[in-house]
């Protein structure tokens, strides 16, 4: 069965990939492909059924990486890809550190060169027999 496999399966969402194009559309400047993305995302968010549905109108103009950001956070909220999006942005830092984690007071802070990266488990270190070496920060 797939659960018992002994590889990861990464499962992408088509809303996911259409939000990766339209961000690959704005960083070379393709508005009127990025415009499109966008609009699919909203278009297939309204058709819920829902009368009082709040998803907003087509955008039009100029599409921002702010906004495509945006449609990333909300389209793909609790799914687990926002830690990757601010990494890959470059917002990390500013977006997660001073979070406060527990009622103790104990407060996030993101390292840059550190944070990035998930420390590789000790078992496939030993595994390799030398050849993995672990994260510096790890």
């Amino acid at each position: 069965a797939w659960d018992e496999a002994p590889i990861n399966t990464k499962i992408i969402r088509y809303a996911d990939v259409v939000l990766i194009a339209a961000e690959a559309a704005v960083m070379s400047g393709n508005n009127a492909k990025a415009l499109q993305y966008i609009n699919m995302i909203r278009k297939r968010a309204r058709m819920c059924g829902d009368p009082g549905n709040a998803v907003p109108a087509d955008l039009t103009g100029t599409v921002t990486l702010d906004q495509v950001k945006h449609e990333r956070r909300v389209e793909l909220a609790l799914e687990g890809q926002r830690f990757f999006d601010l990494v890959r942005w470059g917002d990390a830092k500013a977006k997660l550190t001073g979070m406060v984690r527990t009622g103790d007071g104990y407060v996030i802070e993101f390292v840059p060169g550190k944070h990035e990266f998930f420390p590789i488990p000790q078992s496939e270190i030993d595994k390799s027999g030398g050849k993995l070496k672990q994260y510096e920060g790890w």
